[in-house]
């Protein structure tokens, strides 16, 4: 069986030590800039840059800076992030934040890397 791990016609690829981003045609749209990074969803892909985590659209243009601990996918217009002060919470698409966690809670220190969350999407 065939997967697609193309997201919103790109899909992201390591090279080295760094992240970026294909089209089908096996062009590279964002150059390996990054620490790591998440497919796209609705627009925005997850990146890492550094020691904190931000989204960018599909010209590589940060939309929301790096300033997360960790930072999911969009789904619904909100995205899951941790913020550097050890809350959650979720935000919308301009970086704003649509609930936050009272509670300084201890993230996972097992954020999974882009294999990882693709191996767990074509296992599914």
């Amino acid at each position: 069986m065939a997967h697609n791990l193309f997201f919103e016609g790109l899909a992201a690829v390591n090279i080295g030590d760094s992240y970026g981003f294909i089209d089908k045609a096996g062009k590279y749209i964002i150059n390996p800039l990054y620490d790591n990074a998440y497919w796209f969803s609705e627009g925005l892909a997850a990146v890492e840059q550094g020691d904190y985590w931000g989204y960018i659209d599909s010209s590589g243009n940060f939309k929301i800076a790096a300033q997360f601990e960790y930072a999911g996918d969009f789904f619904g217009d909100i995205a899951y992030v941790y913020f550097v002060d050890g809350t959650y919470g979720y935000i919308d698409k301009t970086g704003s934040t649509v609930w936050r966690s009272t509670a300084n809670t201890k993230k996972s220190s097992k954020i999974p890397n882009l294999k990882e969350r693709l191996m767990r999407r074509v296992m599914r």
